[in-house]
């Protein structure tokens, strides 16, 4: 149903000076060093919907903060840069007057915007700034103008002129989901001669929930291939984080009488572990963890019986109409792995063929639209269901 697939990174960039806050080092015993940043385009990216970024888009940089740490791990430059030379579209280089230094940790933040840093305390140390977070809770409906948030390291010597090619990462999944109808019910003659309707699904409103609002700026150790171990971000989170740092986004109406669509996102990583034991059908709110990441595709199921008439007399068609989620996880297979990484690429194909009480990932006759339950449990309130 879904496949992941690792990004090659790469993403160009030649900048000239910028707009510089104030540097808490002087400018003396600077060296002049010159970094290559390019990002390649996303695989999957030559056939979009309207709602998914052009190839240059997602490799864009607009801005970069540029953060050095001596070899002590203090803050000694943070320079903000938005004005580049460009070798092309998505190829270009930054010139950085550095502080000269035998063994630096340089930071590249591509398009967090001028705001990001500028408050940023002399007295931050590497250990520090490794822990903190990107605050993305109000960025995903300007991706296409501010561009998708990247980082990028350099470590080594800055005592030379030398030049570097340095590899921005993008904070961001970039998920294409495309779903189907295709009922397995179909149109059926009875033994009475009478004809019984195929069952009918309008979907009507697609959600995405449980969307990370802060990414950490240091990447997380991964490990293995086939899928990738990820760390569980954050570790030991309690409910109360878990309410403060992830959030739904708005409901998207377009699908409404749509038998197949496809949309693209860019959703900032989330890492929520595996699970193990699980199944397709049991890939469900009941057993994913707390935090993550889901795809919920709702609308009206529609059914079809013969009842008997008030006399008792002959049989009668009644129709029932019930709400339904489907309740889709991305992660790096489609049983139990539920993590959304920096920088990967996730395919998600889905076919809906029906309701089944045996498939966790169906949610019926709850009354609650999409994305009002929390962590796939729904309010004491809500109506009874299936």
């Amino acid at each position: 149903m879904l496949s992941a697939t690792l990004l090659v990174v790469g993403c160009s960039k030649d900048a000239g000076q910028g707009v510089l806050p104030d540097d808490p080092a002087s400018d003396d015993g600077k060296v002049e060093m010159t970094f290559d940043l390019a990002a390649s385009s996303l695989s999957g990216a030559a056939s979009l919907p309207a709602s998914g970024l052009t190839a240059d888009q997602e490799s864009a940089v607009n801005n970069v903060w540029v953060l050095q740490f001596d070899n002590t791990g203090k803050l000694v430059l943070h320079e903000f840069y938005d004005q580049f030379t460009s070798v092309s579209a998505t190829d270009k280089k930054l010139s950085v007057a550095l502080i000269e230094d035998t063994n630096s940790k340089v930071y590249f933040v591509a398009n967090a915007g001028a705001d990001c840093f500028t408050t940023l305390a002399e007295a931050t140390t590497l250990a520090a700034f490794e822990k903190q977070t990107l605050d993305l809770s109000g960025w995903a409906g300007s991706a296409g103008t501010t561009g998708l948030p990247m980082v990028g390291v350099y470590t080594g010597s800055t005592t030379e002129a030398p030049s570097a090619v340095v590899p921005l990462t993008r904070l961001v999944s970039k998920v294409v989901f495309t779903c189907t109808v295709a009922l397995n019910s179909t149109e059926t003659t009875l033994s009475n001669g009478k004809t019984l309707p195929a069952d009918v699904l309008s979907l009507n409103r697609v959600q995405i929930t449980n969307a990370a609002s802060k990414v950490q700026y240091a990447a997380h150790e991964l490990s293995g291939t086939d899928p990738v171990v990820c760390p569980v971000f954050p570790a030991n989170a309690t409910n109360a984080d878990l309410a403060d740092n992830y959030l739904s986004y708005d409901e998207d109406t377009s699908v409404d009488g749509q038998t197949t669509f496809t949309f693209t996102w860019y959703l900032p990583e989330n890492l929520k572990g595996a699970v193990a034991g699980l199944t397709e059908t049991t890939k469900g709110p009941k057993n994913a963890p707390a935090g993550s990441t889901c795809i919920e595709i709702s609308g009206d199921y529609t059914t079809s019986t013969y009842v008997p008439n008030e006399d008792n007399t002959d049989e009668v068609l009644a129709t029932t109409i019930k709400d339904v989620t489907y309740c889709i996880y991305p992660g790096q297979n489609a049983t139990t792995d539920f993590n959304l990484i920096r920088n990967y690429s996730y395919t998600i194909t889905t076919t809906i063929k029906g309701i089944s009480d045996a498939d966790t990932r169906v949610v019926v006759e709850k009354g609650i639209p999409a994305g009002e339950y929390i962590d796939g449990v729904w309010p004491e309130d809500a109506p009874a269901g299936e």
